[in-house]
């Protein structure tokens, strides 16, 4: 009986919850994206075809779209991936830590872990 009245509440509310859920939004940027990540520092990872980059909070293209993956800002500094090799920009693009690493973390107080050639530090 209890599936029976949840399946019939969620019967009533599924149409409704979209446009509860919308309401008071305003689309910023618009969906001309493959995919996208939560905002950090201001700035949102974003894909257009098998690409990487950021954006800000008015859709500018912050980090160019060259990247083949990324990760979120953190400390100011954003892990990228190019070429199979990782490294770190700044919230203005600029790569600040050479792409040398096998993987990187974001950074946490200052401190990030990384790998190169099966060694960690």
């Amino acid at each position: 009986m209890k599936r029976l009245l949840a399946f019939i509440l969620v019967l009533v509310l599924l149409p409704v919850l979209p446009v509860m859920a919308a309401e008071g939004y305003t689309e910023v940027i618009p969906p001309k994206y493959d995919d996208s990540r939560i905002f950090s520092e201001g700035l949102a990872q974003v894909k257009l075809g098998d690409k990487w980059g950021f954006v800000d909070t008015a859709g500018n293209e912050i980090v160019p779209l060259i990247y083949d993956d990324c990760y979120r800002f953190s400390d100011g500094l954003a892990p990228v991936q190019l070429d199979g090799k990782w490294g770190y920009v700044d919230k203005t693009g600029s790569v600040v830590i050479d792409l040398q690493y096998d993987k990187a973390d974001i950074f946490w107080g200052g401190l990030a872990v990384v790998s190169r050639k099966s060694r960690w530090g």
